[in-house]
């Protein structure tokens, strides 16, 4: 079953950081033994974290899993649902540990709160889940093959051609519906302008539309870990007939020009007129219908709604406020981000978060003075309006350093961190700046209705399907072919053969599944048992059925 032929045998010099999340010590304990049974060559760092007491908060864990470079983290999601679910949001939004491979391990797949869950997961941008029953080499291989996809296993599973149309469903992150507009996050590049077909979960009460346009695009200020924001205006069903109408009607117009006595010519043009005029009457229907829905939906939830005007981004070594603060960070007033060292010279975390307040912890050693020059430059070079900052345990007054850094909006103090003290200032700095703060957008937010949705809500995810064809199929891996550009690592539903979840990814080197021109590879999870031996029974029917037609294909030519 298992091959270690294609492993690199190149030992690293420092050894791969696994971390799981749980209380399950078997199940952690088979997740090491696939890892040296799989990996002989590679030296991992194995760490078990255990669940908080009741009385502390999950957050307290984001401070653990900070303190190292972890690649692949697991999570067990056995006990404490909402709370796995805040910390894995955490996990995706924190930039200390947004790019580790996060896996869910389910007490089972099957169940109705699972496949809810699961999802919640897939909006995150947490692709990898697997029922803790599984024997599978999949629940290590497949996290090691995208955060180390140098280093490469054959796993040894049967592989089987096929020709399978189905379906593939991705999520996206709807953050608030508006009434002209709903807004979301995804790593997909769509052109402004581009009609696209998106469902969503507010179907089954109050129906708004399941076609909109690409208006407005940006690769700044997210709130997720994906690479860009878009506003999707609201369209109808009738937009794309219309411009169809449109221009066979204009063609028509062009050969009549040319033709001016051609009957069938006048009567097809007719006939086209006539056609748009009614098509036009439903389409301003089906307007006044949707546009009537869209503000009873947005009235009916507006009572649910909390927008965050400010948002923080906080530099801190120890982490003081996760352990200070009482209550859930998705329950401040105010979005937070947090970083225990700054990375200074890569991505640049001030212009993806677009804080309106700056906290700064002084330490001298990880965080200096010389780091915050190094943070205002990266601020004057990427942000459009420049954030207030607090300067904590700092040495000089707050005159000084506005002077130092040529940067007004600076307030010093000697005390260290104290989110009390941030809440009090950015109270001050909300009054201060109005509703400024909530410039998020051309549009004035107060100048309309938006309905801030919940992020694990259903309501929140956007489904944004695609036409597939599997090309090839094994139980843990799949190659398929698709018209559209899908980027890497999106995660899909597939219902057929069975329902699964796909991942995106590049192949491994030496893998015998190698997909061709317009082809993706990817990773299957989100398998239930029942579903891994109807998978099994498929792939070994068409092997079958592969062998049969080859035996009787050499029998035909040997007999002629």
């Amino acid at each position: 079953m298992y091959s270690h032929k294609n492993v690199s045998r190149e030992v690293s010099e420092t050894p791969k950081l696994i971390a799981f999340v749980g209380s399950d010590f078997y199940c952690w304990k088979s997740i090491k033994k696939l890892y040296k049974r799989n990996y002989p060559h590679i030296d991992f760092e194995f760490n078990h974290i255990n669940l908080p007491s009741p009385q502390q908060k999950i957050k307290t864990l984001i401070h653990a899993l900070s303190l190292k470079k972890y690649q692949i983290i697991y999570l067990e999601y056995s006990e404490n649902i909402p709370e796995m679910l805040r910390l894995a949001n955490n996990i995706r939004r924190a930039p200390e540990t947004a790019e580790a491979v996060v896996v869910a391990l389910f007490e089972e797949l099957g169940t109705l709160s699972a496949k809810q869950t699961l999802a919640i997961n897939l909006s995150f941008g947490i692709y990898l889940n697997f029922s803790k029953n599984d024997d599978v080499t999949s629940v290590a291989t497949h996290p090691m093959a995208i955060a180390f996809p140098n280093i490469n296993i054959d796993t040894g599973y049967k592989i089987v051609r096929t020709e399978l149309p189905t379906e593939a469903v991705t999520i996206f992150k709807i953050g608030y519906y508006s009434e002209n507009y709903l807004h979301l996050e995804c790593d997909y590049d769509f052109k402004e302008g581009l009609c696209v077909k998106l469902k969503t979960t507010t179907e089954s009460t109050i129906p708004i539309t399941n076609h909109f346009i690409v208006r407005r695009k940006r690769d700044f200020n997210l709130y997720s870990n994906f690479k860009y924001a878009y506003d999707f205006e609201y369209d109808n069903s009738l937009h794309g007939q219309l411009s169809k109408l449109d221009a066979k009607i204009l063609h028509l117009e062009q050969k009549l020009s040319a033709n001016p006595h051609d009957l069938n010519i006048k009567y097809d043009l007719s006939d086209a007129k006539c056609l748009r005029v009614s098509v036009y009457e439903l389409s301003q229907s089906e307007l006044q219908e949707r546009d009537a829905s869209i503000k009873e939906f947005i009235k009916l939830n507006m009572p649910n709604s909390v927008s965050k005007k400010t948002r923080l981004l906080i530099f801190d070594n120890k982490m003081r406020f996760l352990f200070s603060e009482p209550g859930h960070m998705d329950e401040f007033p105010f979005s937070c981000r947090y970083l225990a060292n700054p990375v200074i010279g890569e991505s640049c975390i001030f212009r993806r978060t677009d804080p309106s307040v700056v906290a700064i912890q002084l330490d001298e050693v990880n965080i200096s003075q010389t780091t915050v020059s190094e943070m205002i430059l990266q601020i004057k070079s990427n942000m459009q309006k420049q954030p207030f900052i607090i300067i904590f345990n700092s040495l000089e007054c707050s005159d000084n350093l506005q002077k130092k850094f040529s940067y007004n909006s600076i307030l010093a103090t000697e005390s260290d961190l104290n989110f009390e003290f941030i809440k009090q200032a950015m109270q001050i700095f909300e009054h201060k700046m109005g509703k400024q703060v909530t410039a998020l957008h051309p549009i004035n937010p107060d100048a309309e209705r938006r309905f801030y949705v919940s992020k694990y809500a259903l309501a929140s995810e956007g489904y944004y399907s695609h036409a597939i064809t599997i090309r090839a199929l094994s139980v843990t891996d799949i190659i398929f072919s698709c018209s559209d550009k899908i980027p890497l690592n999106t995660s899909f539903y597939i219902k057929s053969p069975v329902k699964m979840t796909v991942t995106i990814t590049n192949p491994r080197e030496g893998k015998r599944m190698v997909p061709e021109n317009g082809e993706y590879y990817g990773l299957i999870s989100g398998v239930t048992e029942q579903d891994t031996a109807t998978l099994k029974n498929y792939i070994h029917e068409l092997m079958t059925h592969y062998n049969e037609k080859k035996k009787y294909t050499l029998r035909y030519l040997h007999r002629n």
